[in-house]
C-alpha cells in the first residue's frame, strides 16, 4: 500500500479552501462544471492528486534506484504531483521542470512545493506540442495527460519528446481503461519504430500479446488520510487506483527469457494460487499448488503488476 507523504497531505490541507466545511457533493459539482475557479482545484487536490501520486510512485518503482536520475521534465505537470513522487524515489534528483498549460495549476504547484525547495524547480507555462522546450532530461514524465489530447497532438508531442527531451527514460501513465491502454499502445508503436527500448511492463519490443483480447492495466492501493475520508464521506481507510503505463529507455534492455508480468490480481484459493502472466511468448494462466513448495512461497508474496 502506498502512503502519501505527510508533507504532501499537510500541503493539500493548507491549500484547500475552507477544508473543514467543503463536502464531496460540492467538490464533484465544482469539478464537473469545468470552470476556472478555486473549487475545481480543491476538487483535484482532494480527489485526484493522492491517487495520481500513488500511480506515479508505483510505476517509478520499476526504475532501479541506481539509475542516477538527476534531471526530470514533467509534461502536463498539473499541481506538481510528479515532483513529489520523483523526489521520494530518487535521492539523486537535482532539478525538475514542470510544463503546464493551466496557470491555476502552476500557481497551485508553486504553493504546494514550497516545503520541498531543496531541488532546483521551474514551472513553465505552455501547451504541447508547440510549447515543448528543447531541453534534455534523464527522465521525462507524462502522467494522465496523453488521453486528454487528439491523436495528432499526441503524435507530434511524442515525436518532439523522443527526439529532443529524452536522455534516458520516458515514463507514460494513463488511466487503466481500454482508452488509456489504446493511448499506451500507440506510443509504444511509435517508440519501437524509432529506436526506443521497452523496459516495462514488457521487457522488450515484442508485439503486445493482449491486443484484441484484453487491456493491460494495473492497480495500486493508497492509504486515505483523515481529510480524504472526510471529504469523500468514505469509511474505508484505502482506495484503489487503476492505471496503464509504459517505461522506455534509450539504452538497450537486457532481456530475461523467463521474466513474466502478473497482469491481474492473483487468485488465492485453498491449496493453490492462480496467476495471469504475460511475456514474449504470450498470455498464460498458471496455477501453483501448495505441493510446489518454493514456487508456492514465491507466489504467495507477489502482487498484481509484479514481475515473476
Amino acid at each position: 500500500m502506498i502512503r502519501i507523504p505527510s508533507k504532501l497531505v499537510e500541503a493539500i490541507r493548507q491549500n484547500v479552501s475552507d477544508s473543514e466545511t467543503v463536502n464531496a457533493a460540492q467538490l464533484r459539482a465544482n469539478y464537473q462544471s469545468n470552470k476556472d475557479h478555486q473549487g475545481m482545484y480543491d476538487t483535484y487536490l482532494m480527489s485526484r492528486m493522492p491517487a495520481t501520486y500513488a500511480a506515479i510512485s508505483r510505476v517509478l518503482q520499476e526504475i532501479p534506484l541506481d539509475a542516477n536520475v538527476e534531471t526530470v521534465l514533467d509534461i502536463g505537470s498539473g499541481p506538481g504531483t510528479g515532483l513529489w513522487a520523483v523526489r521520494e524515489r530518487f535521492d539523486t534528483l537535482e532539478s525538475y521542470v514542470g510544463l503546464e498549460g493551466d496557470q491555476g495549476f502552476i500557481s497551485l504547484a508553486e504553493r504546494l512545493n514550497t516545503s520541498i525547495s531543496e531541488h532546483v524547480v521551474a514551472w513553465m507555462p505552455g501547451r504541447y506540442p508547440k510549447g515543448l522546450p528543447n531541453i534534455k532530461a534523464d527522465l521525462v514524465l507524462m502522467s494522465y495527460t496523453v488521453g486528454e489530447n487528439s491523436p495528432e497532438t499526441v503524435a507530434k508531442t511524442i515525436d518532439h519528446v523522443w527526439a529532443h527531451n529524452v536522455s534516458e527514460w520516458l515514463v507514460v501513465i494513463e488511466p487503466g481503461t481500454p482508452k488509456g491502454f489504446k493511448s499506451i499502445l500507440e506510443i509504444r508503436a511509435y517508440i519501437t519504430a524509432n529506436g526506443g527500448n521497452i523496459y516495462a511492463p514488457c521487457k522488450g519490443n515484442y508485439n503486445c500479446p493482449l491486443i484484441g483480447q484484453d487491456w493491460c492495466h494495473f492497480s495500486v492501493r493508497l492509504e486515505r488520510s483523515q481529510l480524504q475520508k472526510k471529504i469523500k464521506d468514505a469509511t474505508l481507510p484505502y482506495e484503489d487506483e487503476k492505471f496503464s503505463y509504459l517505461i522506455v529507455r534509450n539504452t538497450p534492455v537486457a532481456l530475461c527469457e523467463e521474466s513474466s508480468r502478473i497482469i491481474k490480481k492473483p487468485m488465492v484459493r485453498p491449496g493453490h494460487i492462480t496467476l495471469d502472466l504475460c511475456n514474449e511468448s504470450g498470455y498464460e494462466r498458471k496455477t501453483v499448488s501448495k505441493s510446489q513448495k518454493e514456487t508456492y512461497r514465491t507466489a504467495k508474496k507477489v502482487e498484481w503488476g509484479d514481475s515473476l
